[in-house]
């Protein structure tokens, strides 16, 4: 029995708080110098000092539990350090399970992991955010280039295009030049002429070239259609021109 007696005693004085001199956890921590050098450090707002006597305490005598509470204080609002702060929050907690402080402890850390998982999101969501805007911007650079693209070839197409055949194959009135024929017989109006209905976008020569298959006749189709003409591009959408036939 002697041998058991001995080991449990050990066990029973490290529970009640007390170390191999008697002395309970609290009367260690009063008299404890670092302890109350950080104290003091605290009401006087010197949180570095404080910080620095706590940790001394802490190697001092490891199992007082208010330094790591202090500790805890300090990296939570004054030096803020939210890894330390839930490290020192816990030891102290597992130190003293069953105190209001210990539940507070917990509460605290507790508290500070849902901030770093709330900014984790937030970091996430600014990452996606920012991914987004540059991807964004590379597909609009991409769009102008397209764009500044199109629009050269639009310019290029323009510049290539004939002219206006109005402008280009209708001689002005009374000019003697007349328009090539290639060989082939001129249309002359007779009874049996056709009436055409002007459509957006109609010139003579476009008239002559589906009724005539060339676009030089349309000298024809405006000498038959003088007298409601003032001249070769004088067409409105719904006006009927007299189309003589070969």
């Amino acid at each position: 029995m002697r041998y058991i007696f001995i080991p449990l005693c050990v066990v029973s004085l490290l529970l009640s708080g007390c170390n191999k001199d008697g002395d309970s956890i609290e009367k260690q921590e009063e008299e404890n110098t670092f302890l109350q050098q950080g104290k003091s450090y605290m009401e006087n707002s010197d949180y570095e000092n404080a910080e620095i006597a706590f940790k001394q305490a802490i190697e001092d005598n490891p199992v007082m539990p208010t330094p790591y509470f202090d500790l805890a204080t300090i990296y939570q609002q004054y030096k803020p350090d939210a890894i330390k702060a839930i490290f020192y929050y816990t030891h102290f907690a597992e130190m003293l399970p069953e105190s209001e402080r210990a539940k507070f402890a917990k509460e605290q850390a507790s508290a500070i992991q849902k901030k770093i998982q709330q900014k984790i999101l937030e970091l996430a969501g600014v990452n996606r955010i920012k991914h987004e805007r540059d991807r964004l911007k590379l597909e609009n650079k991409e769009l102008y280039k397209m764009i500044a693209k199109l629009r050269k070839d639009v310019k290029a197409a323009k510049e290539s295009q004939p002219t206006n055949p109005l402008t280009s194959t209708a001689p002005a009135i009374g000019s003697s030049t007349q328009p090539t024929t290639s060989g082939s017989t001129k249309p002359v109006a007779s009874g049996k002429s056709l009436i055409y209905t002007v459509v957006a976008g109609d010139t003579l020569s476009k008239i002559s070239k589906k009724y005539y298959g060339n676009s030089s006749y349309w000298d024809v189709i405006y000498d038959a259609n003088r007298s409601q003409m003032k001249s070769a591009s004088d067409l409105r959408v719904g006006q009927s021109l007299v189309i003589p036939k070969k």
